[in-house]
């Protein structure tokens, strides 16, 4: 007798052999998924870091030796850090919009609240911190961040310089990220 078809028993293993296939293939699918996910992730903070790390280098190369006067009318330095380094403030020179040809001053702060590194900026320079300002959290995840001022004569091998000596050279800026570890760069700052 000729057997057209197959056995049960021959249908089972093959559909067995299928399912564990299958079983394989969707995990490694599912391993494949989750580091796409991760580095995506990675990538992202990356981009936060760079971000962040432009904006403050920018801000640094529009400083300006300028101090400001308080509600108070005490004179405030020029760049202020406090007692552990890990807060600047200081004045820029900017424009508010593309269309405005003026430029105007404004006191900027980087603070780290809460894991967060923050910029607070107010508009004029003069009077800040007792009005409220505008803030922008920058990154997240934050352990510790250290300015660093840089004097000229670290610099600088002109001996004619005239420039004020409280005015630094170049800050140097450390970021301690909890998930990426520390960063540092070294900002030049305009000759006043």
């Amino acid at each position: 007798m000729k057997n057209n078809g197959f056995t049960l028993l021959e249908i089972l293993i093959a559909i067995s052999i299928l399912a564990i296939m299958s079983a394989m293939s969707f995990s490694s699918l599912s391993i494949l998924i989750d580091n796409t996910h991760k580095i995506q992730n990675i990538e992202e903070r990356w981009q936060m870091l760079a971000n962040a790390m432009t904006i403050i280098e920018r801000d640094l190369e529009q400083a300006i030796p300028r101090k400001i006067r308080t509600y108070s009318k005490q004179l405030r330095d020029v760049i202020e850090f406090n007692s552990a380094d890990t807060k600047l403030d200081f004045t820029i020179l900017t424009r508010l919009s593309l269309f405005k040809p003026f430029t105007v001053s404004q006191r900027i702060t980087y603070i780290i609240n809460q894991g967060y590194l923050e910029k607070w900026s107010w508009t004029p320079a003069d009077q800040p911190n007792e009005q409220p300002g505008t803030k922008k959290r920058l990154l997240s995840q934050v352990e510790n961040i250290h300015f660093e001022k840089i004097a000229p004569t670290l610099i600088s091998n002109n001996d004619d310089d005239k420039s004020d000596p409280n005015w630094p050279r170049a800050i140097k800026v450390k970021i301690t990220l909890k998930d990426l570890g520390e960063f540092e760069r070294i900002v030049l700052l305009n000759e006043n």
